[in-house]
């Protein structure tokens, strides 16, 4: 036995559009969470565990980066589930070693990345997948005082992540 079901939109019963089927049969959700940021300007540590500024907010659906307030240059979760993150960072070109962290709720550390070392500009990068609470945040932070984060025009340096579901 099979059926059929044909909707353009499936609603919450308050009337909020979940999901859409366009004429292509793509689903759409027109309430997805994403971001994507990253530097403009190279960031050196005054401090151990700097958290990151993101000058360019290329992408903040759903609002959960906050560009200002308490928890500015963090994730601050907007609704319950499964998230994923990627940070992919360049290295000043030096070479010194910088440890970079992503934090969740200000102090679990759930990841650290370190570049080589070995002169001029490294890429390095790290992706999580993790569950999350309205209100828990993730950052990324500088681990030692003094190291680097490259950052120009070029957008070298970027966080990105969304929710699964």
């Amino acid at each position: 036995m099979s059926s059929i079901l044909k909707v353009d939109e499936i609603q919450n019963t308050s009337g909020t559009t979940g999901l859409t089927v366009d004429s292509g049969g793509r689903v759409l959700n027109p309430n997805a969470i994403g971001w994507l940021v990253s530097k403009n300007a190279t960031q050196t540590a005054s401090a151990a565990n700097e958290v990151i500024t993101w000058e360019v907010v290329s992408l903040n659906q759903g609002s959960g980066f906050q560009t200002s307030g308490g928890n500015v240059n963090k994730f601050v979760a907007p609704v319950h589930g499964l998230y994923t993150c990627t940070v992919d960072l360049l290295s000043a070109s030096t070479t010194n070693q910088t440890d970079v962290s992503l934090m969740f709720n200000e102090n679990t550390n759930i990841g650290t990345m370190r570049n080589a070392g070995v002169g001029g500009h490294e890429t390095y990068s790290m992706s999580w997948v993790g569950e999350m609470d309205v209100g828990d945040t993730l950052l990324v932070n500088i681990n030692t005082s003094g190291r680097q984060v490259y950052g120009s025009a070029t957008p070298w340096s970027t966080w990105c992540g969304y929710l699964i579901g």
